[in-house]
Parts: structure tokens; sequence; C-alpha cells
């Protein structure tokens, strides 16, 4: 069995459909998506009016071995995923009306802003800053959210003139670090610390062996301080994804401490 996922499919479904081919494929197993366990990749064929050597190559080219692997993925992430949020819900608010939840809701995301305010490390991000201004490439590594979330400081950059690359942790090309030496930063972001793959760590090691220097935003402290240029941790640890709360604040601090440092 293969390790795609939901995941997956909805970022190729976002992301990257490259003709309208695959568009018709994609309509008909979102179409589909209640009643998969049913479907045949011969009834998607028809429905979209494409050969089943086409289905079964874009099902490939997602990731899946096959569509039995893939029916089985999508049913078991959405199974999963349905559960778990079922269960937060009714550990979080149960009967409560939904006043107090957006109330709730409102509260949590403040308490975590006001904590990673309250605990700014101005001279680490000010140390960041120089850093990035004085790098001759920068490359941004991190999950499709907390990527568009620093979009406006990858465009600082880049009206800098630094060549600045943004890549999502799967999707990372180890032919990109042939072009990385010591002169090249990698930023990467993690909001979780249980979401650190053994993936991940072979990214960060063929980094550090092309000499790059390495600087990393992260809830909790689970990374070798000796393996890095800078750390900088922010949030309240263990708050599960709740960073993606504070990240903006930590951007917009960052862009503007660059024409600070001008």
């Amino acid at each position: 069995m293969s390790q795609a996922s939901i995941f997956e499919f909805v970022k190729y479904c976002n992301e990257k459909t490259s003709n309208i081919n695959e568009y018709c494929i994609l309509r008909e197993l979102l179409k589909n998506m209640d009643h998969l366990h049913e479907c045949s990749i011969e009834k998607i064929a028809y429905s979209a009016n494409i050969s089943t050597a086409s289905v079964s190559r874009l099902i490939n080219k997602i990731g899946f071995d096959s569509f039995a692997d893939f029916k089985y993925q999508m049913e078991k992430s959405i199974q999963d995923i349905s559960i778990h949020r079922r269960l937060n819900f009714m550990y979080q608010y149960n009967d409560s009306h939904e006043n107090l939840i957006i109330e709730h809701i409102y509260q949590e995301m403040y308490k975590n802003i006001e904590h990673t305010k309250n605990s700014l490390n101005i001279k680490q991000l000010k140390e960041i800053t120089h850093l990035l201004l004085n790098s001759h490439a920068v490359t941004f590594v991190g999950d499709s959210h907390e990527l568009n979330i620093l979009y406006t400081l990858q465009l600082e950059l880049t009206i800098r003139y630094i060549p600045t690359y943004s890549f999502v942790r799967k999707d990372f090309e180890k032919q990109h670090f042939d072009q990385m030496d010591k002169n090249h930063t990698i930023v990467f972001i993690n909001v979780f610390s249980k979401w650190y793959s053994q993936e991940q760590k072979e990214l960060i090691s063929i980094a550090s062996s092309h000499g790059c220097k390495k600087i990393a935003f992260v809830q909790d402290h689970f990374l070798d301080s000796e393996e890095w240029n800078s750390i900088y941790t922010y949030e309240i640890p263990g708050s599960n994804n709740n960073g993606y709360h504070s990240l903006p604040l930590l951007n917009t601090i960052l862009c503007e401490l660059m024409y600070q440092e001008a």
C-alpha cells in the first residue's frame, strides 16, 4: 500500500491539474467520493469520457499504487479525519451554544498570538533578518499553509534581488541542493513537532552537507540546536497546529525589520 492520502489528492486537485482530461477525471472522483467503495475504474473512465489507462496513470501520478489503493487510502483518510475532528469537537465544545464556541475559538487564537507577542526575541529576529538579507539565495520549506503565510517575506527578499525559492516539504526536489552552498540559506517552518518526519530529517541533513545556513521557525524544542544557525521557537509549545495563528505576526515583523536594517 502507498503512503499517499487525501492530502496528496486535494493538493493535486488544487495545484497540479495540468489538462482538461485530468480535470474531468478528478471531477468524477470528487463527485463519487461519498460512495467511492462502489465505484470501479471503468465507471470513472466512462463518466469522464476518458480511457481506463488514463485514469490509472493519473492515480499513479498522484502517488497511489492502483485504483484499489486510491479507494482504500481515501476512505481510510476520510474516516480517520472525521473521527478525529468529531472527537475534538465533542471534547472542546460538546453541547455548547454557537456563541460560546465562537468565543472559545477567539480566546484560543488570542491566547496564542498574545503568547507569541510577549515572548518575542527581537535580538534573534534581527539576527535572522540580517542573515536572510546577506544570503545569495533563500529557500523556504514548509507545508502549503505555512508557505502561503510567509509569502510576503519571500516577496520582500525577491524585490531585493535575492533569489528565493519555495518548496512544499513532500515536493522538495533534492536536485535543488546541487545549486546550494554556504551562501544559501534554508528556512524551515514546522508548526507541530509530531509532523517532523524522516523525510524532513533527510532533507535537512542534505542541506547541512552542502554547507547551507539553516533557520527554523518551530513551536516546540525538538531540533538539535547545534545543527542550526538559528531556531526561533514561538507560540505555546504542544498546542498542536495553533501556530498558524502566530505565523502571520512573525511574518509581518520580519518584513518590517528588513526596512529597519536597510
